[in-house]
């Protein structure tokens, strides 16, 4: 038992000692009308209106003075801005005014800087409240790197330092964010490339500017696409031209190349282009390696690549030599060696040499290896194969999904009626088809919650680890149980309705023992769901909709931090709750 001691902060505008002396004590709510978390030891109240910032100790920091308060501080708490007759300003966490109260607008500090607007002029201020850049631009984004700041003045763009210097002389009509010390520059319709001391790197002249991998830089490995008069080439660092511009479409990826998804890194150095409605491989230096003349290409990252001639599959080596004509209706990857390959109706797999490893004869073949297995479906029945086209399992499951490492899971039967069990990556059945309920996620993937998946066995819960070991509940029977968190999980004893819940460990000990009318859960997929927890702290309450709900508190240790008779209780902190009665709030300490 860890014990866990509850004190009530009162605050009436000085601090005041509570003395508490068990796990709980009498609570008198002062009355807040509202309280907010800002950090773990700092919090916004509302009284009659206005906002003030209380701390830990019950100190009133800032007395209840402001119409609005926004704390978009970013994970800590510096700065906050505050609002007395819609004009705004910041208090630091101290509650000193560093930014007087007396701009129109104000955004959040970034890199020791953040606008502000008089009127309709933008301008920065530091954390002293400096007016470092002058207020008189039309417009400021939202982001800035540290050490340049794009502004607007009319209609023309550029950047000023962070003392107001401009860096970038003002002539632009739209202006990017610098990325590695260089930012995209806008002349009517044509684009160009700046760099962080104001040279201009490339004049605009580009139709568009765009990486070569989506979820990058602007550069990767010092390339960029870039396009002009509608065809595309690649450009480097320094604006030079690397690729000419006469493709329809150049694309760089470790997937499909003629649909929009791209990996990380570049595969070979090399570019998928297409000209004509052709498709072929350049170096990323602009030579031609694979001349365009197929209809669409595949890069398996490895030295094949495959390719497609009308409706037919086949493949080619980097070079360009044919090492497989197009044959196949349809082709997957199974890893960097093997591709299964389909034929009319029926699956089979060669390797990237051609070899046939298994005719085509499964209805179907899923496309992933799961330690070194791939599963297989024949007259609607699944088994697995391994790499060398060996049946590890014959077909003869209803259904089989990845369980973990070492295990499958199988069923044996429809999905209403049928039976689930577990079989290792040998084909041994480590567990016959005998679950009635295995927990599967909306998609059909395992819910292994903690490394647990919920199990039922005629009308008794369990849970099997991932190692296939189980725990049947047979101590109690309970109506329902969710999936763990924290190692814990909730049990439920009764109808959804006039049920009770507690919480059981791993090993099916009952660290609460059923007694509450519910308590806060993530529901997944319908009827799976999870305690959730926060900051150790779970939320339990007593009551209904239609009577009302009271909550309280407990923590991981089953200790009732919190008796459930509050309207609403909310974990601000660690050590922190606020608690509400008869719409009015207060903050309680919790000591463990």
């Amino acid at each position: 038992m860890v014990a866990v001691i509850v004190t009530l902060i009162v605050l009436v505008g000085q601090y005041v000692p509570v003395i508490s002396n068990t796990m709980t004590t009498a609570i008198t709510i002062k009355k807040f009308d509202e309280v907010r978390s800002l950090s773990d030891e700092v919090f916004f109240v509302k009284i009659d209106g206005l906002w003030g910032l209380v701390d830990s100790g019950g100190y009133m920091i800032v007395s209840p003075r402001y119409d609005d308060i926004d704390h978009r501080h970013h994970g800590t708490f510096d700065y906050t801005m505050v609002s007395i007759n819609n004009q705004w300003g910041f208090v630091d966490r101290s509650g000193n005014e560093v930014v007087p109260i007396i701009y129109d607008e104000v955004r959040p500090f970034s890199n020791g800087l953040a606008a502000v607007r008089l009127g309709v002029r933008w301008g920065f201020v530091d954390t002293l409240g400096n007016e470092v850049i002058p207020l008189i631009y039309d417009e400021v984004p939202h982001f800035h790197n540290g050490h340049l700041v794009a502004v607007r003045a009319g209609v023309r763009w550029g950047f000023v330092d962070n003392m107001g210097n401009e860096v970038v002389p003002l002539i632009y009509d739209e202006v990017g964010e610098f990325q590695d010390g260089l930012a995209l520059v806008r002349v009517g319709i044509r684009w160009g490339l700046v760099d962080s001391e104001g040279n201009e790197i490339a004049f605009p002249r580009f139709d568009e500017v765009r990486p070569i991998t989506w979820g990058s830089g602007l550069f990767v490995e010092n390339l960029a696409l870039a396009s002009v008069d509608g065809l595309w080439g690649i450009i480097n660092t320094e604006g030079y031209e690397i690729v000419p511009f006469k493709y329809d479409h150049i694309w760089i990826s470790t997937t499909r190349i003629s649909s929009d998804f791209f990996s990380e890194p570049i595969i070979h150095n090399l570019a998928a282009v297409r000209i004509g409605g052709l498709w072929g491989f350049i170096d990323l230096a602009g030579n031609e390696i694979v001349e365009p003349r197929f209809d669409e290409v595949w890069n398996f990252e490895s030295d094949i690549i495959a390719v497609v001639t009308g409706d037919l599959w086949g493949f080619i080596t980097l070079a360009g030599n044919e090492i497989v004509e197009p044959q196949f209706d349809e082709i997957r990857p199974l890893g960097k060696e093997i591709v299964s390959t389909r034929v009319g109706d029926l699956w089979g797999l060669i390797d990237f040499e051609g070899n046939e490893i298994i005719p085509p004869r499964y209805n179907d073949i899923i496309v992933s290896f799961n330690n070194g297995l791939a599963p297989v479906r024949y007259n609607d029945l699944w088994g697995f194969i391994d790499a060398y086209g060996n049946e590890v399992v014959p077909p003869r499951y209803s259904d089989i999904w990845p369980f973990s490492d070492k295990l499958f899971s199988v069923r044996v039967g429809d999905w209403r009626d049928g039976l689930w069990g577990l079989v290792d990556i040998y084909g041994n059945e480590i567990t016959p088809p005998r679950y009635s309920f295995m927990h599967f996620e909306v998609d059909g993937i395992f819910f292994s919650g903690d490394g647990f998946v919920r199990i039922k066995v005629g009308d008794i819960w369990g849970f099997v680890d991932v190692e296939g070991n189980e725990v049947l509940l047979t101590q109690h029977r309970y109506d329902a149980l969710s999936s763990f968190s924290g190692g814990l999980a909730a049990v439920r004893v009764g109808d959804w309705g006039t049920g009770l819940w507690g919480l059981i460990d791993t090993e099916g000990n009952e660290v609460i023992v059923p007694r509450y009318s519910g308590m806060d859960m993530l529901g997944i997929g319908g009827d799976v769901s999870t305690p959730i927890f926060d900051s150790g702290f779970l939320r339990v309450y007593m009551g209904d909709w239609q009577t009302g709900r009271l909550w309280g508190l407990v923590d991981m240790y089953g200790n009732e931090v919190v008796p459930p008779r509050y309207d609403d209780i909310t974990i601000l902190s660690p050590g922190f709750v606020a608690v509400q009665k008869d719409g009015l709030w207060g903050i309680i300490r919790i000591n463990r």
